[in-house]
């Protein structure tokens, strides 16, 4: 159970970052 919640801190934290840096990468092209 402690790895499992682990991994989806680890994911979450994945698809955060990955949306942030998708972002900025749109904000910066317009």
């Amino acid at each position: 159970f402690v790895q499992s919640l682990e991994e989806l801190f680890v994911w979450n934290f994945g698809i955060i970052l990955g949306l942030h840096m998708l972002l900025m990468s749109a904000a910066a092209v317009e």
